[in-house]
């Protein structure tokens, strides 16, 4: 179902094309919660293909981050559509999830909180 690209400090998934339903929420709740328990627990999801989202898959998300963030990782949306960054910025998603125009961004993010937790040890950030 998704394509998964590992590199060292993060994994990359990119979501299938179409629609981000609660089944494939469901899923990819599961293959990130499953990554946590690996070496390389930070996540960017890559919505290149996403065309849409059904609202009710999107508080899946915003408690995605949370978990991933509660277990000293970073979690990090990427290359969202317009359409579908409205979908979030209308209930209030933007604020509260990582989301970067580009994959490149992304890694920035990720390897920026990794050197914040390597300093801070393993607080919050």
């Amino acid at each position: 179902m998704f394509k998964v690209d590992t590199k060292e400090k993060f994994v990359i998934i990119r979501l299938p094309e179409g629609v981000f339903t609660v089944n494939v929420s469901a899923a990819f709740t599961t293959f990130v919660t499953n990554q946590l328990n690996q070496s390389v627990k930070n996540i960017i999801a890559d919505f290149t293909d996403v065309s849409s989202v059904e609202e009710q898959s999107l508080p899946e998300l915003s408690t995605l981050h949370q978990l991933v963030y509660k277990n000293n990782a970073s979690f990090v949306l990427c290359n969202i559509n317009d359409s579908v960054k409205k979908i979030f910025d209308d209930h209030d998603l933007s604020d509260v999830l990582n989301i970067t125009p580009t994959e490149s961004e992304a890694w920035d993010i990720v390897q920026m909180e990794e050197i914040e937790r390597e300093i801070f040890g393993e607080e919050d950030i």
